[in-house]
């Protein structure tokens, strides 16, 4: 599992909370020799260690990206889909 750490800056400004807006962010990610896109997610985690699956999050194998829209800047990780 790789975890990402999502920072946005507006000029010097550190930006913790969108309010009631939403971002989309583009992850680089490989797969692995034995991963299919489709069993790729994306999830949250939370100030506690909380971990949720984050849904419409999709790999895009052209640009070997994945991507998905969130209302939190967080750390995230990407992983195999719960079964």
């Amino acid at each position: 599992m790789s975890i990402y750490l999502t920072i946005v800056h507006n000029n010097d400004t550190k930006i913790t909370k969108l309010r009631k807006g939403k971002v989309t962010i583009s992850i680089p990610y490989k797969l692995g020799k034995k991963e299919k896109a489709e069993n790729i997610a994306v999830y949250f985690i939370d100030k506690k260690g909380n971990i949720k699956k984050i849904s419409g999050s999709v790999y895009n194998s052209k640009k070997k990206t994945l991507t998905f829209t969130t209302k939190s800047l967080s750390h995230f990780a990407v992983g195999h889909k719960n079964k």
